[in-house]
């Protein structure tokens, strides 16, 4: 994952995505690299909104994060307030 807000993400995947296509993202909301076990992987539904060649290392893709719902938003909250 190159990075994340509230409504989405840029990740790197190893094929080239499609605009428009939906997909689901799980991923583990880690601090310094360790999952919390206590915690779920954020799963959500996704929009790819754009797909670019990275080099060697695939394809970038940013996704918008399609209606999570209000425990995953509160969820990347405050992730996102203790990471900033």
């Amino acid at each position: 994952m190159k990075n994340l807000s509230g409504g989405g993400a840029a990740i790197v995947f190893e094929r080239p995505l499609t605009a428009g296509e939906v997909l689901t993202v799980s991923f583990f909301l880690t601090e310094d690299g360790i999952e919390d076990p206590e915690r779920s992987p954020f799963e959500c539904a996704a929009s790819v909104r754009w797909s670019k060649p990275v080099g060697t290392r695939g394809f970038e893709a940013g996704l918008q994060f399609l209606s999570p719902s209000s425990d995953q938003r509160e969820l990347l909250k405050d992730f996102l307030k203790r990471a900033g």
